[in-house]
């Protein structure tokens, strides 16, 4: 009976090591673009190709993203072991494993520990007469985050036009501030120029 638990036993964590072993996991390739031949048409037929990938062919069959445009790589589904393979490729720069991030804070003056009596925060007058402008075109200005509440008025001194829109709060600046076409009214833009004060 003894030896009947230890084989069930050890067939339990092997299973499960070879389990974890073959997990597959994502990551991004950061690959140089001139290593790329001529004979493919993109870099996706290149990072799919026996010449990139090797003989084992998941590549392919596992490619999540090429990406081209701030950087040249791949990101893929792939095990601890084939993209260490992959890694040792000429062309292949870096490798990051994938992970989720989480947002820190909305809140930087507190996320950052500034304090409101004494250091830096307070001899700058806590940021006030500061303009900060951030363009992202993949968050929402509905969001709690963007809200107005609490800021005092645009500076005079900005001299930039800001229109107000619908569910937009005046500290959003339009199409116009940005010297594009100033007949584009503000709901057609993805997310506007956002002009906020620091404090």
């Amino acid at each position: 009976m003894k030896a009947y638990l230890v084989r069930i036993v050890t067939l339990i964590l092997l299973a499960t090591a070879s389990r974890t072993v073959g997990q597959k996991k994502n990551y991004i390739f950061l690959v140089d673009n001139q290593f790329k031949p001529s004979v493919f048409p993109t870099h996706e037929h290149w990072y799919t190709s026996p010449s990139f990938a090797g003989t084992e062919g998941d590549t392919a069959a596992n490619l999540i993203h090429v990406y081209s445009t701030v950087f040249h790589g791949f990101s893929a589904s792939l095990t601890k072991g084939r993209a260490a393979d992959l890694s040792r490729h000429p062309a292949v720069l870096a490798v990051f494993e994938d992970r989720l991030r989480r947002l820190h804070t909305t809140r930087s003056p507190q996320f950052l520990g500034l304090r409101n009596q004494q250091g830096l925060w307070s001899d700058s007058d806590y940021g006030s007469d500061v303009i900060i402008g951030v363009l992202d075109t993949g968050i929402w200005p509905e969001r709690r985050s963007f809200s107005d509440r609490n800021l005092g008025s645009v500076p005079s001194r900005w001299r930039a036009p800001v229109r107000r829109a619908l569910r937009f709060p005046s500290l959003y600046a339009t199409a116009s501030s940005l010297a594009l076409d100033s007949s584009l009214a503000a709901t057609t833009l993805p997310l506007p120029l956002l002009a906020a004060l620091a404090g």
